[in-house]
């Protein structure tokens, strides 16, 4: 979650690979951080 948070506050566009590890720690996390103002996408490869 930690590099997460490092790539809002980063310049540009982040893309986090591997969500399965966020998902198991935290519930909605993308819900919450939309809810702060995030553009959060997730999108199937």
């Amino acid at each position: 979650a930690a590099l997460v948070l490092a790539g809002l506050v980063a310049g540009g566009r982040t893309e986090v690979n591997r969500l399965y590890h966020i998902d198991r720690g935290y519930e909605h996390l993308d819900d919450k951080l939309a809810s702060l103002g995030a553009h959060v996408e997730r999108v199937r490869e």
